[in-house]
């Protein structure tokens, strides 16, 4: 699932990206944070920030120690969105 999520996100097809990512996710719960780590940096890569924005967000929803804070913060400086240490002040 997580391929064809890849090849999915490089069609710019974000919405079946997001659903084979959650395929993913429901046969291996325990790694749904990697996944959606690995959307948004795949995201990212093709200038996708908002929705980039959205899977580093749900990665921290649903593992918020996940290692992608930095990313998250640079996909929303992309997408024009402050960084989420301006929001918190």
């Amino acid at each position: 699932y997580c391929y064809l999520a890849d090849t999915l996100v490089a069609w710019r097809q974000t919405e079946n990206a997001f659903a084979a990512y959650a395929k993913a996710s429901q046969c291996n719960r325990p790694h749904t944070a990697v996944y959606m780590n690995r959307l948004g940096n795949s995201l990212i890569k093709t200038e996708m920030f908002t929705d980039a924005v959205k899977a580093f967000e749900a990665a921290l929803a649903f593992d918020d120690s996940t290692p992608c804070r930095h990313h998250l913060d640079r996909a929303r400086t992309a997408a024009g969105l402050p960084p989420l240490d301006a929001i918190s002040r």
